[in-house]
């Protein structure tokens, strides 16, 4: 496990952005594929750095959010809307209220390590 340094932790809120940006909005079989990858980098940035507790804890609502995600992704699949003319209602969805849920959760994480200082806890 490696110290915690706001520096890398940054780097991976950045990346963990780039791939919430290239997500395929319409298209329900690819992001079923995606979004396991930003599931990954939240737990990966829980698991490689010793965080502190408040910064962990933002961290631990990060991969809820990827999670929750995740979880409507696949009740759309099993609603049928994976399937051809549901593009815009998959479209309006993310863009509406899976995205911007996922970027706050990424903007908190990144609130949190802006603030916090050494001793907090």
């Amino acid at each position: 496990m490696r110290g915690f340094n706001k520096s890398n932790v940054y780097k991976q809120l950045n990346h963990m952005r780039g791939l919430v940006a290239r997500l395929h909005l319409d298209d329900l079989s690819k992001l079923y594929d995606e979004v396991p990858q930003l599931q990954r980098e939240a737990s990966n940035l829980m698991e490689w750095y010793s965080l502190p507790e408040s910064i962990y804890e933002e961290v631990e609502a990060l991969k809820e959010a990827f999670d929750e995600t995740q979880y409507e992704i696949q009740s759309m699949i099993d609603q049928g809307m994976a399937d051809d003319g549901f593009e815009e209602d998959v479209y309006k969805e993310m863009e509406e209220h899976l995205v911007p849920n996922m970027e706050d959760s990424i903007d908190e994480v990144e609130q949190a390590v802006k603030y916090w200082r050494k001793g907090d806890d």
